[in-house]
């Protein structure tokens, strides 16, 4: 038990009751209801206070996976002001687990492991007197003094606006977002004269592209039979018949199917089954020119290459669209790291 700096708030981490647990329960039903992202009924409150014992379980096994739930107490009447589940992270929290690349990115650079805060509530007759900043402190001091981690990353649903102005005041930034697209069952047509076809390992081998390397035909460790080049998709443009050009790549993106959550560190089944885009990648054509002249010519180019790289979004998106439906799905997601190219 840890008193934090908060006049009569008290921080409790270990031998937590059975009382924490139905406050831990009834937190978790308030976020459903703020954040509608499902119907609470008996079977969710049963997933969720399995969930609390899985966070417990962390902190008591000694196993030194990281991780554990802190409850905030006022120390005078007894009463439970909020909560926050921890855990050690060292996969890539914005994407599904079937994706191939597992780098973890922050405002630091790359990252090994970080903190991952799954969940936090603090009551609304108790915010706004510093108990979810002093919840945030404490998982990341556990963090940092038991496991050495100097980062922390958490999600919020984009409806949930009074969390996000606590994250915020908290001093954490907005660094990727999740999107969800449904499936159009009359996907669009596209220019013929782009092409998208599966990467292929014989003929492309040896292929250099931007943000691909090919070269790794290693396995990802933490999903069995999954290739580094499966699910990537070369953008051809060019060399129809109609056209007569050479065909040129522009670019690649990679594809995957899962129906596990796409956020988060502990990874269950989501909610539905989805094709999820993992990358997007657009090669440039044209060198940068010098002299004046030279430098026109260039603007007239990147404009050209802008409409271009419409129309080719536009045919990733058809492709998508009849790959969701080959494979029965409903639902298309994505996520994007801000200021990544």
């Amino acid at each position: 038990m840890d008193v934090c700096s908060l006049r009569h708030t008290v921080l409790r981490s270990g031998m937590l009751s059975q009382e924490d647990e139905d406050f831990f329960v009834s937190g978790c039903k308030v976020i459903t209801e703020v954040e509608g992202v499902g119907q609470w009924d008996e079977e969710l409150e049963a997933n969720e206070r399995q969930s609390w014992k899985d966070y417990i379980g962390k902190s008591a096994s000694g196993s030194g996976s990281g991780g554990g739930a802190i409850v905030a107490i006022d120390s005078d009447s007894g009463e439970r002001t909020g909560f926050v589940l921890w855990e050690i992270g060292d996969v890539c929290p914005y994407k599904p687990p079937e994706c191939n690349n597992r780098e973890v990115e922050s405002e630091g650079g790359k990252e090994k492991k970080y903190c991952w805060i799954a969940l936090t509530f603090v009551r609304p007759e108790s915010q706004r007197l510093g108990i979810g900043r002093a919840l945030y402190a404490e998982a990341q001091r556990l963090a940092r003094s038991q496991h050495g981690v100097t980062v922390a990353m958490l999600d919020v649903y984009v409806v949930n606006t009074v969390s996000i102005a606590v994250k915020h005041r908290t001093g954490f930034r907005h660094f990727a977002t999740l999107y969800h697209r449904s499936v159009s069952q009359c996907a669009d047509t596209h220019p013929h004269e782009i092409a998208i076809r599966p990467y292929n390992k014989d003929l492309d081998k040896g292929l250099q592209l931007e943000g691909l390397n090919n070269n790794d035909n290693t396995h990802n460790s933490n999903t069995d039979n999954v290739c580094a080049m499966d699910g990537v998709k070369l953008i051809v443009v060019g060399g129809t018949r109609e056209s007569g050009n050479t065909p040129v790549i522009r670019g690649w993106y990679r594809s995957v199917y899962s129906h596990m959550y796409p956020f988060g560190v502990s990874y269950g089944t989501y909610k539905y089954d989805y094709l999820f885009l993992e990358s997007l990648h657009r090669c440039h054509l044209h060198p940068p020119h010098t002299g004046h002249q030279a430098q026109v010519r260039e603007r007239e180019e990147e404009a050209e290459e802008e409409r271009e790289w419409r129309l080719i979004e536009g045919a990733v998106l058809a492709a998508l669209d009849r790959e969701a439906q080959l494979l029965h799905v409903e639902h298309i997601l994505a996520s994007a790291v801000l200021n990544s190219h």
